[in-house]
C-alpha cells in the first residue's frame, strides 16, 4: 500500500515529556512499515507549546484550511480524564474548528481508578460519539472505560510508543563502553518521602551489586515544572550513601525519544516509574520492573504479560484523594521487593506479546488513514 497525504495527530504534546513525544513518531515508524506516507500534523492540548513542529490549539484557526477534512487520530496520555485540561475536552473545541473525514482515538489512555461524574461522562460521550474507532491502550483501561461508557464499543491494541524505532547510536550507550548497567528512569511524585528515597537507594544498590553492573539514570521529562533530574540526583546521593562502590551515570541533557529507546535497547534492565520507559524497554525487548506510583504502570504491563514485574504486587482500585495514583506510605511495599523482582524479570525476558500488538497497532493505523 502506498498513499500519499497528511494525518493530524492530536495529544499531550509540546512540552518535552519524551513519552508523550515518542507517540508522534510511533505513529510515523507504523505508517512507514505498512508504506503509507502521511505528512503528520502534529497538534498539542494547550494554546501554546514549546517544542518545535508542534500545533498549539491558539494556531489552528490560522490553518483551518490545511486542516479541513483531514483523517485524525486522538493518541497518547491524557486522553480521557475527569478534568478540564484532559485531551478529551480540548478536542471539542478543536472540533468547532475544523471538520476531520475521520476521527480515532488510537491506543489511546484512560484515566481509572478515579469517578467521573455525570457532567463529565456527558460531555466525554458527546466526543466519542463523533470518533468513528476507539481504541485504548491497556486492557485495564478497556475494563474501566466499558464500565463508564457501556453504549461505546472500544477495545485494546497495546500502547502506540511499542512501534517506535530506536536510534542507531547515543552517547550515553558509547560513554558505558563495555559495561552492563541498569537503566533508571523515576519521577519526583514520592521526592518528598524519606522513606522511599532510602527504600529505592538500598534497593537499587543491592540490584548493581547482583548483576556486576553500574546505574544510569535517564530522564524521560527535563521540563522545568517536572524535571527528573531532580529527583536523580537525590537518589544518587542516597545511593553512595549505602554503597559508594556501585557506579551512576546521571544523563543530564534531554534525550530524544529514539535514543532514550537506544539506551534501553543496550540497558541488562530498565526500572522505571515512568510509563514509557516500560513501554520503550518492552518494546526493545529488554526487561523492566515498573514502580507503580500509578496504576497506569499496572494496566499496560498486564497488556504485555508483564503482570508480575509490577511493584508493588497488589494495588488498591481507586487512586488516593488529592495525588495522581498512589501515595508511597499507602502501599504495601517491603524491602527486598524490588530486588526479587528485578532478579526474575531478568530470568523472564519474554517478550512474545509484542509482534501480535504492533500487528494490531499497524491494522489499526492503516483503517485510519485510508
Amino acid at each position: 500500500m502506498s498513499k500519499v497525504g497528511s494525518l493530524v495527530v492530536f495529544g499531550s504534546f509540546g512540552f518535552g515529556n519524551v513519552g508523550d513525544e515518542a507517540v508522534p513518531l510511533a505513529i510515523g515508524d507504523l505508517l512507514d512499515d505498512i508504506g503509507c506516507k502521511r505528512e503528520l500534523i502534529v497538534v498539542g492540548r494547550f494554546n501554546t507549546v514549546v517544542e518545535p513542529g508542534v500545533l498549539g490549539l491558539g494556531a489552528l484557526s490560522a490553518n483551518k484550511s490545511k486542516l479541513d477534512g483531514l483523517p485524525v487520530v486522538i493518541s497518547g496520555g491524557g486522553i480521557i480524564e475527569p478534568k478540564l485540561s484532559s485531551c478529551i475536552y480540548r478536542y471539542q473545541d478543536y472540533l468547532a474548528e475544523v471538520s476531520p473525514s475521520k476521527t480515532t482515538l488510537l491506543a489511546c489512555s484512560f484515566e481509572f481508578g478515579v469517578k467521573y461524574n455525570w457532567r463529565i461522562k456527558r460531555k466525554i460521550n458527546a466526543v466519542l460519539s463523533k470518533c468513528s474507532r476507539r481504541y485504548t491502550r491497556d486492557y485495564v483501561s478497556e475494563l474501566f472505560f466499558r464500565e463508564d461508557f457501556a453504549e461505546h464499543q472500544i477495545s485494546t491494541l497495546g500502547d502506540i510508543v511499542l512501534g517506535l524505532k530506536a536510534a542507531e547510536s547515543c552517547s550515553v550507550v558509547e560513554s558505558c563502553g563495555s559495561e552492563r548497567f541498569i537503566a533508571v528512569s523515576l519521577c519526583g511524585v514520592w521526592s518528598k518521602s524519606e522513606t522511599w528515597l532510602k527504600w529505592k537507594a538500598k534497593e537499587l544498590v543491592k540490584i548493581a551489586k547482583h548483576f556486576k553492573a553500574s546505574l544510569v539514570f535517564v530522564p524521560l521529562s527535563c521540563y522545568k515544572s517536572d524535571d527528573d533530574r531532580v529527583i536523580h540526583a537525590q537518589v544518587i546521593e542516597q545511593c553512595k550513601l549505602e554503597d559508594d562502590s556501585v557506579k551512576h551515570y546521571q544523563v543530564d541533557e534531554a534525550l530524544p525519544p529514539r535514543e532514550v529507546a537506544f539506551v534501553y535497547q543496550n540497558s541488562l534492565l530498565v526500572i522505571a516509574m515512568r510509563l514509557h520507559a516500560c513501554v520503550m524497554a518492552y518494546g526493545q525487548e529488554t526487561p523492566f520492573v515498573s514502580l507503580a506510583y500509578h496504576p497506569k504502570l499496572l494496566g499496560f504491563s498486564q497488556t504485555v504479560g508483564w503482570r508480575e514485574f509490577v511493584v508493588p504486587s497488589s494495588l488498591q482500585q481507586r487512586q488516593d484523594d488529592g495525588a495522581y495514583g498512589y501515595n508511597f506510605e499507602s502501599l504495601s511495599i517491603e524491602e527486598g521487593d524490588l530486588y526479587n523482582k528485578a532478579v526474575e524479570a531478568v530470568e523472564y525476558s519474554n517478550f512474545g506479546l509484542l509482534p501480535l500488538l504492533k500487528s494490531k497497532l499497524r491494522k489499526a493505523i492503516a483503517i485510519a488513514v485510508e
